[in-house]
């Protein structure tokens, strides 16, 4: 039961061969080598040749509005977040100090309490994309503003120390940031991308009309559109009726329910 398995290492110039012993006992492993060399006997010949390193990996954060659900991805470093920002444009990107030294294969998870998390614990991997899923999901509460969540590895050893992250702007500050006439600046400027980008029309959609800012005939043919883009052209048709109250309105559901799409269209605009 309590046998030790040994591997010989034969070590020659820059490379290593592993030699099968001709035989083993307590005391000597007899091998067949030619010529001379450096060699060795190893207990797991796995930790020379595969001993696991750590990489530069980075945490990145996006908060899910209508579900208030934080979402941690693991990446590796050389990841350009704005193609991970692309992919989690109805999110909000929570932007933190995201670097840390990740070890591929090991399984990690997030210290967040007292909020709980799915799954239990994700393995790193060399995740190159396209598509970015997140390793993990943090189930707030709806009033929850902020959050002090940080990554343990295996035995429960910061990798990525603790920190407070903001996942809400300040509700009054957030309703004043943009009056309604630049509101409804924003959304004429950003039509086509809005067009193209907008995925939750209906949705949207209910929410003018439960404001009455949307009337039951234009309701019914946006919801005909059926594809996204014709529902977004036919809900810009009842926004240029409305006027700048409606298309106000409009900007702060987009502000709501995408806000990281606003912040980053915005971002643009401001260096342009």
């Amino acid at each position: 039961e309590n046998k030790v398995e040994l591997t010989v290492a034969h070590f020659n110039d820059d490379n290593v061969e592993i030699i099968t012993p001709l035989k083993v006992t307590f005391t000597h492993v007899i091998i067949h080598i030619q010529g001379l060399s450096l060699f060795g006997i190893l207990r797991d010949v796995r930790d020379l040749l595969f001993k696991p390193y750590p990489i530069s990996a980075q945490v990145l954060l996006f908060y899910k509005t209508l579900h208030s659900i934080l979402y941690i991805h693991l990446l590796p470093g050389t990841v350009p977040v704005e193609e991970v920002k692309k992919r989690n444009q109805c999110n909000k990107y929570i932007q933190t100090t995201s670097k840390c030294q990740l070890i591929p294969g090991r399984k990690y998870k997030p210290s967040c309490d007292p909020y709980g998390y799915q799954p239990q614990d994700e393995t790193f991997e060399w995740d190159f994309g396209p598509n970015y899923h997140p390793a993990f999901e943090v189930l707030l509460g709806s009033t929850t503003e902020n959050v002090r969540i940080g990554l343990l590895d295996e035995n429960d050893k910061n990798v990525w120390d603790p920190r407070c992250v903001f996942v809400k702007a300040n509700s009054t500050e957030a309703a004043s940031h943009r009056t309604d006439a630049e509101a409804a600046e924003f959304v004429d400027g950003h039509r086509e991308t809005l067009i193209q980008a907008v995925s939750s029309v209906i949705e949207i959609a209910d929410r003018l009309r439960s404001k009455r800012m949307v009337g039951k005939e234009m309701y019914n043919e946006i919801e005909n559109a059926q594809i996204p883009q014709k529902q977004m052209r036919k809900l810009y048709d009842a926004l240029d009726s409305g006027g700048t109250k409606v298309k106000a309105e409009f900007y702060k559901v987009l502000k709501e329910k995408l806000q990281s799409l606003v912040d980053e269209l915005e971002a643009g605009t401001s260096r342009t």
